[in-house]
């Protein structure tokens, strides 16, 4: 038995725009547009949205902050934060390559407080001078969100050379990307003759 049919048949079922609380008292109720007076429950069916509309609404929700972003200028940039440096480090009084010298870029300013200090806050890689002197750093880079092109402008860099036996010196520069530095010459911590 289905609920009109129960009731005696005074109201029509459910789906209408009245519901039945008990035998005696109706309450008004309403109904989705789409249930009109006398369509059947089972007829209603919610709209369904077309996969093309879901998969718009994806592509447009992935490229609009893209875009945004590029229309204001700020774009996904790999840039250069500390230069990196080659050269040939010498001893200053006879100019003959001095090997084995640890040699770093420093995130110290210029000019540090101590050049001991200035070692210590270096960046990796450290590198050691090989027989004839020569040494190679490579530039550190990042990835990050800009709106200026921050490689438009030199980067300072502070190129720290620490060796036993010689004061540990400190050579500023700038450069945008490797700097050739040439010959850099340290000069001994002690010197050979006392005048």
């Amino acid at each position: 038995m289905d609920d009109t049919f129960a009731l005696g048949g005074i109201l029509p079922s459910i789906c209408s725009r009245e519901k039945v609380v008990n035998s005696n008292t109706v309450v008004a109720i309403e109904a989705p547009r789409s249930l009109l007076p006398g369509r059947a429950c089972a007829d209603f069916e919610p709209p369904r949205r077309s996969c093309e509309n879901a998969r718009g609404r994806l592509i447009i929700r992935l490229l609009l902050p893209g875009f945004l972003l590029v229309m204001c200028g700020c774009v996904p940039l790999r840039f250069n934060v500390s230069p990196g440096a080659t050269g040939r480090i010498v001893d200053s009084g006879t100019h003959a390559p001095v090997s084995g010298a640890e040699v770093v870029i420093s995130r110290s300013t210029y000019p540090p407080e101590s050049p001991e200090k200035a070692f210590s806050s270096g960046r990796s890689p450290t590198v050691m001078s090989d027989d004839k002197g020569m040494f190679s750093l490579p530039v550190e880079r990042r990835m990050d969100l800009y709106c200026i092109p921050v490689d438009a402008f030199p980067r300072f860099g502070l190129l720290v050379i620490k060796r036993a036996g010689y004061a540990t010196t400190c050579v500023p520069f700038w450069s945008h990307s490797v700097a050739d530095l040439g010959e850099v010459p340290i000069a001994a911590a002690y010197p050979s003759s006392v005048r």
